[in-house]
């Protein structure tokens, strides 16, 4: 066990002993630097919080970032198909098993679906042991998929807050540190309408608060979708007013931001859209629209890609980090990255033992490709 492990187990133990005797009825002052409940629930101080930081930290930090390899069955099964490979429990697990292995470097944290997370490796060894194994953080997707939202013209709110607080006990006691809630906003004539938006972000509000009296680092992803004919300035204005109602929300729900990572894709134009932006561009209104709305509690930002391709997903990145690290902001950058990373893994290894090699050597030049991104060192022209 690595000394970071060692160290936020050390403080587990010490919360575990701390707080296991102690409940607080009603709600106490934020200004008490306790951290604020309701009764029958633990409450948290100082060294909850210094966890949080650490474990935001420990993701953030380094130039290296987070593999989200929690899309479900259907998705994974979709990209199998392409590359002739059965879409099975097994072949899945095995799938995500040769693509942690093959990460040594460029990743601090892994993010599972509940299918994988009890899942085991051919080595018979638990996928979160496989993890720290690595010295990564286990993560969980903890929403659970969209339904429409009555009162609105074809939106939807996430769904998942039925038993969250049984589901955050069950991982917490497996060993994961972190979680993802995921939320998407299409623009459209009337949307995302102010309902949409506020009943997202209250979800998502609910959603930190459990993750935190839990001792899970939430990170909370907003996606505006690019589907669409909408320009890069339309998509910056919608992103400042679900970003902008999102910390109200958490502001109301008494979040303490510092144990927090908000993960939310680049502003681009939609689809459909007829005029060209280039990575500038989308990077200058990606920043600006965090600057006016993201508080600099917040312990850093995790670019996703959205519906990008590699190339211009890395090249954005580099330009968002090289602005960033020039205005000197005081949240830590860097990516959340599924598709990106895996799609040339997949491509090649094709499920095919003799493949395997070359699809880890291709794996890890995306990711020193990606780390320079963070880096906003990033001088290639070319992207295979």
């Amino acid at each position: 066990m690595n000394n970071f492990s060692l160290l936020t187990k050390s403080l587990e133990d010490t919360l575990q002993m701390r707080f296991s005797s102690i409940n607080y009825s009603g709600l106490l002052p934020i200004s008490c630097s306790v951290f604020l409940i309701k009764s029958g629930v633990k409450c948290f101080g100082h060294w909850a919080k210094r966890l949080w930081m650490m474990i935001a930290h420990k993701l953030l930090s380094n130039n290296n970032g987070i593999l989200a390899i929690d899309e479900n069955a259907t998705t994974l099964g979709e990209r199998f198909l392409c590359v002739n490979y059965e879409n099975t429990p097994k072949n899945r697990s095995i799938y995500h098993q040769h693509l942690i292995a093959s990460c040594s470097s460029g990743i601090s944290g892994v993010i599972l679906s509940n299918e994988t997370l009890f899942q085991i490796t051919t080595d018979k060894i638990s996928f979160i042991k496989f993890i720290r194994s690595k010295g990564k953080l286990v993560g969980i997707k903890m929403d659970r998929g969209v339904i429409p939202l009555n009162g609105t013209i074809n939106e939807y709110v996430t769904q998942g807050l039925d038993g969250f607080m049984e589901r955050c006990s069950i991982y917490k006691s497996t060993g994961v540190s972190f979680a993802k809630w995921h939320c998407i906003f299409k623009i459209r004539k009337y949307a995302p309408s102010y309902l949409a938006i506020t009943e997202n972000c209250n979800i998502l509000g609910r959603y930190v608060s459990v993750c935190q009296q839990h001792g899970i680092l939430p990170i909370i992803m907003v996606e505006v979708a690019s589907d669409g004919d909408h320009d890069l300035m339309t998509a910056q204005k919608v992103l400042e007013m679900i970003l902008s109602s999102l910390y109200k929300a958490l502001h109301d729900h008494h979040i303490f931001l510092e144990g927090t990572i908000l993960s939310t894709n680049m502003v681009i134009a939609g689809l459909n859209c007829h005029q060209k932006f280039t990575y500038e561009d989308i990077a200058n209104a990606t920043v600006t629209a965090l600057m006016r709305t993201v508080p600099p509690a917040v312990a850093g930002i995790a670019f996703a890609s959205g519906n990008m391709n590699e190339a211009d997903a890395i090249f954005t990145l580099n330009n968002i980090c090289k602005i960033c690290k020039s205005l000197k902001k005081m949240w830590l950058t860097t990516f959340c990255f599924g598709y990106v990373i895996q799609n040339n893994f997949l491509r090649t290894w094709k499920g095919e033992p003799d493949n395997l090699r070359l699809a880890q050597k291709l794996l890890l030049e995306r990711l020193k490709d990606i780390t320079r991104a963070v880096k906003g060192k990033f001088i290639c022209e070319d992207i295979e």
